[in-house]
């Protein structure tokens, strides 16, 4: 038994008892091994200021234990250097001399040093695909990996734990941001007299703020009548629910049982100046779905499949704010899903209150993304701990001050570092005994370890261990990314700023250029053929160093790859093959906005068996188009609905006001990429048949899609092979009918295009009359040489004569395609009337683009009720500032790169473009940040 046992402190009410872990193989003092304990810097982020050792237990275990414990220097940790030097501990730089090394939260993968002994909350034992690149470093390095949650008691039954902490800080938490969502709706209330968490020196002060000064306020009637009574509904019964209860129960308040809630509030006898609570456990919402009125715990525990949650029906309407602190994975039904929080909030009065849900908000103290509560679906930071969502879209709004039908969240998946002395008090008096016998066992064999520490390894010697084994193929899956962010796949240790390189300095990298910019551990490269243009990115941004890179030159482009640790490439799609055997050759992750081509796909198994990740068509059209289509179609699923038909529009346009030439149109991408996109054949499939158009027929096959946004003229025209993503999409099966992808312009654009091809001005081929040093040639001259006359005469007396053919006249002499101007010499017809749209469809001063998207899914529901699910977005550039077009494409590719730069990438190795769950969620969530985001629909057809 140990003898060091001794009793230890009551914290706020919560007694942790003796010490409880007994033992009859710990080695004596004298003949013990000793073991150098590392206790290293939290880096994970600047608010993670928990210990797991604190001064007072370092002093007794090397007072009177005799450990050697060495403590890395940090200066935004709770407690000092100087206490714990003060304690015994040895201050150092790194923890390359200790043998076991403890941490609070993950560990970046360059910082795990090989060979050690970990101890952490590594959140992969459950598969997390995440932390996968983590796992499989630890398995590279032969890391013995040591799990704080997987320190279990014989009944399973956890021993280190900082879980009530995070139920005082969630609740706390809320009750700030409640008091401020309350008024952005109009009232006052005494909760905005509560403080962030982290405000409050500690726990008590905050509890004495709800006692003496807010609870009274609430005593003196100080809620607002108009949402009274104000009911608390706290899911969960484990030491997560019972922090944020203790909270609850410093206020004013009453308790009711969970078959009262469905009338309390219509009681004639309600209390307006008390706060009313209710807790609720699986067997309060959830049913036998073959046998109504039944649950059974251990059944519904062993077989939730067979459960639904009637959650919905029984307190969501009912609920003012719910403090979800249940434990939930993908087996057990939802409290909530997206569908049946629609439908609480589909119907509104007059005055714009939902009439199906009282609810104001939610603290999902759990943080399960799209778990118990479906539409929760972002994680929220200290920093900006609040959002609303829209439960009719999923969009989400950091502003609190939206409609009444919104949903306040808070959703912070750290609560207990905003309470840092207390939790790591608590944690580290429950770790003592493990960190001693850690400290003086012979760690060359971890059978001699007590039950409880053998318990909680996860890998050990380069394998994973015993009841982890089945990770293996999910490590396998997803672990390729433990390259991602640092510098190389096989890279070491490394503080250095992670080192971003630009490839191209065009319209699109400027958005791609300032989102980087604000994480100040990036070091930003901006590479262009023209010096000066890459100089002119890169000035309004301090740091960012502009280079002349012509990227035909292999040597030059390796070296400017190897000199980095990611590359986004914004250079035209047929460069990307070469920018990727440079990435190759020197260890690099690529990141591009650009179609996979035929090169490119050639390099996967290259690519994946270096766990090197080559992510495409991450920009606009395609990027955002397939994540979001992708987020559709498998909430679909999800759901049990079977999908029968997809579309997918988009298009870059100029603002209305600022669309009044010839084409209705004007450049915000690639003069080249426009024009050689209408050169391209299209496929589709419509109405189970499959339809297709050669190539330069595409603007005599256009259709019209106003009825998508009444308020603009829209037409389309088929974009490129879309049965490519029957099965990009898994929509391959023969329930699906239509999958269609086109692109968007406005009315008559197609009709006067398709004049201009047929004319011959496209025309990509080599032509030597248009070789620099060729004689000058006028356009006039060129239509003539071309044969265009004849086309123009043959218009003229055809069916469309008049209209169609003074719009074309006109729109040439517009467009500077006519008259006695002179050609640029650019080697084709197709680049000189590209030289000429440069200058007649650049957009001018003060004038901006527009963003469009939609999307179409016909399914069935699980009912097999035919349904349509449409999601549109529109996005406007910046006068004199962004285009709509360079943000949406910029972005995606920046936020990958930031992701792949702090190691946060979760995608698989190898050519991959953006549709696995993992990847699209995150890259998602972050724009949804940056304002860019679908607008959903659902109805029944």
């Amino acid at each position: 038994m140990f003898a060091a046992a001794r009793l230890s402190r009551s914290l706020f009410g919560q007694s942790v008892g003796l010490r409880h872990f007994t033992t009859t193989s710990v080695l004596s003092s004298a003949a013990a091994a000793r073991n150098i304990i590392g206790l290293r810097r939290e880096d994970k982020n600047k608010w993670e200021r928990r210990v797991p050792l604190t001064p007072r237990d370092v002093k007794t275990l090397v007072k009177d234990h005799g450990l050697e414990i060495q403590v890395e220097s940090s200066t935004n940790r709770v407690y000092h250097d100087h206490e714990y030097a003060a304690a015994g501990a040895t201050i150092v730089n790194d923890m390359n001399n200790a043998d076991v090394i403890l941490a609070v939260k993950e560990i970046p993968v360059e910082k795990l040093l090989p060979n050690k002994s970990y101890m952490f909350f590594s959140h992969t034992h459950k598969g997390q695909r995440h932390n996968m690149p983590s796992l499989k470093a630890v398995l590279d390095k032969k890391i013995r990996l040591m799990d704080y949650e997987l320190l279990t008691d014989e009944n399973n039954k956890r021993l280190v734990r900082f879980g009530t902490f995070a139920g005082y800080g969630g609740m706390i938490d809320f009750l700030h941001g409640f008091g401020k969502r309350l008024l952005a709706l109009g009232y006052g209330s005494p909760f905005l007299n509560v403080s962030m968490t982290y405000g409050y020196p500690d726990y008590r002060t905050a509890c004495d703020q709800l006692t003496n000064v807010v609870g009274p306020q609430i005593t003196r009637g100080g809620l607002p009548r108009h949402f009274s009574p104000f009911l608390f509904v706290f899911t969960g019964d484990g030491y997560v629910a019972q922090g944020a209860i203790d909270v609850f129960e410093k206020l004013p308040h009453k308790w009711i049982a969970p078959d009262e809630v469905a009338t309390f509030q219509n009681a004639p006898d309600f209390d307006p100046n008390v706060l009313y609570g209710v807790k609720i456990k699986a067997k309060d919402y959830a049913e036998h779905k073959d046998r109504p009125g039944f649950f059974d715990p251990v059944d519904y525990k062993t077989n939730p499949h067979n459960y639904v949650s009637h959650f919905h029906t029984k307190f969501a309407p009912h609920a003012t704010a719910i403090i979800n602190c249940i434990y939930w994975d993908d087996k057990f039904p939802r409290l909530l899903t997206n569908e049946q929080t629609n439908a609480l909030y589909a119907q509104v009065d007059e005055k714009g209150e939902p009439t199906g849900t009282r609810l104001l908000g939610v603290s999902d103290i759990s943080c399960d993304v799209a778990g118990s509560l479906e539409f929760m679906n972002h994680v929220s930071t200290i920093d900006d701990p609040f959002y609303l969502v829209d439960p009719a879209t999923g969009n989400i709004e950091f502003s609190l001050d939206g409609p009444r039908n919104r949903v306040l969240i808070q959703s912070i998946d750290n609560l207990p570092t905003e309470l840092p002395t207390e939790a790591s008090d608590h944690f580290s008096e429950a770790l003592y005994d493990f960190v001693r016998e850690l400290g003086t066992k012979d760690l060359s064999d971890s059978a001699s370890l007590s039950d409880p520490l053998r318990k909680a390894i996860i890998a050990e010697s380069g394998d994973l261990v015993g009841p982890h084994k089945h990770l293996m193929p999910i490590i396998e899956k997803y672990g390729g990314g433990a390259a991602v962010g640092s510098g190389t796949a096989t890279s070491g240790a490394t503080s250095q700023p992670k080192r971003v390189l630009i490839l191209g300095s065009g319209m699109v990298s400027g958005p791609a250029i300032e989102y980087l910019s604000r994480d100040k551990s990036i070091a930003i490269t901006v590479a262009g053929v023209d010096g000066a243009e890459a100089s002119r990115a890169a000035a309004p941004f301090p740091g960012v160093r502009p280079v002349e890179l012509n990227a035909t030159n292999p040597d030059a482009l390796r070296r400017a790859v190897a000199d980095s640790d990611i590359v986004v490439s914004l250079l035209p799609a047929t460069q990307h093959p070469t920018v990727a055997g440079a990435c190759l050759d020197t260890n690099r992750h690529l990141v591009t906005a650009s179609y996979v081509s035929p090169a490119m796909r050639e390099l996967h198994s290259a690519a994946e068996s270096r766990g090197l990740v080559f992510l495409n068509e991450l920009g606009l059209d395609p990027g955002i188009d397939h994540m979001t289509a992708m987020q559709m179609i498998d909430n679909v699923r999800d759901a049990g609905g079977v999908v029968r038909g997809f579309s997918s529009l988009c298009g870059g346009l100029p603002a209305p006001e600022d669309s009044g030439n010839a084409l209705g149109y004007k450049l915000s991408w690639s003069p080249r990429g426009f024009l050689t996109a209408g050169l391209n054949p299209a496929r589709w499939l419509e109405n189970g048949a499959i339809r297709e158009i050669p190539s330069g027929q595409l603007f005599a096959n256009v259709r019209s899609c106003s009825h998508i946004l009444p308020g603009f003229a829209l037409e389309c025209l088929p974009n490129r092979d879309s049965l490519a993503y029957r099965d990009v999409y898994g929509l391959n099966g023969p329930e699906v009918e239509t999958v269609f992808r086109g692109t968007l312009r406005f009315t008559g654009f197609s009709a006067v295009m398709r004049v201009l091809n047929d004319l011959g001005l496209f025309n990509p081929a080599e032509a030597d009359f248009l070789a620099p040093g060729a004689s000058p040639i006028s356009w006039d001259d060129l239509v003539a040489r071309l044969g265009g006359e004849a086309e123009i005469n043959r218009l003229a007396a055809g069916a469309e004569a008049g209209e169609l053919t003074r719009r074309v006249l006109e729109a040439m002499k517009e467009l500077g395609i006519s008259g006695p101007g002179t050609v640029a010499q650019r080697g084709t017809v197709l680049d000189a009337t590209c030289a000429a749209f440069e200058k007649s469809l650049a957009y001018a001063p003060g004038e901006r683009d527009l963003v469009v998207m939609h999307h179409d899914l016909l399914y069935n529901d699980r009912d097999n009720q035919p349904m349509k699910a449409t999601a549109t977005m529109v996005a406007y550039g910046q006068p004199n500032g962004p285009t709509a077009m360079a943000t949406t494409v910029g972005l995606p590719v920046a936020i990958a790169a930031r992701q792949m730069a702090t190691g946060t990438y979760a995608g698989a190795p190898g050519v991959a473009i953006p549709i696995a769950r993992e990847v699209y969620n995150p890259i998602l969530e972050e724009l949804a940040k940056e304002g860019i985001s679908m607008r959903e629909r659902v109805r029944s057809l």
